[in-house]
């Protein structure tokens, strides 16, 4: 069943999915190399314990500009300012295959509108 993750371990997880999310979203032209994802919150994360180790994890991540000179000076203007909730499935380890460490299956990102006072 289902289970909470350590504090540990969920850091650990949660710096694997916003890079690779990261990755992905740079491969796909969503940040150039003057951005980056920034966690806002972890919203739920939870781990299934079998042959593999499975997680399940959803958070919040905000674009920003990477705090560089050359990005700085640029003033380059976030088009896409808006946070996104990023739903991910992560597998770590396999017993059968002998593989290590983390795989992320799937992972999907929405934009939410902030609330503006």
């Amino acid at each position: 069943e289902w289970q909470d993750m350590d504090d540990l371990e969920s850091q650990k997880l949660v710096n694997f999915v916003v890079s690779e999310i990261q990755k992905l979203k740079m491969e796909h032209k969503e940040l150039d190399d003057c951005q980056e994802l920034n966690l806002s919150s972890v919203l739920s994360g939870k781990k299934l314990v079998g042959k593999s180790t499975k997680y399940s994890i959803t958070l919040k991540v905000q674009p920003q500009i990477k705090n560089r000179e050359e990005c700085l000076k640029q003033n380059s203007t976030m088009t896409n300012m808006h946070p996104e909730i990023c739903e991910a499935d992560v597998t770590e380890g396999d017993i059968i295959t002998g593989r290590e460490g983390k795989t992320l299956l799937r992972s999907t990102c929405l934009q939410v509108e902030e609330l503006q006072d």
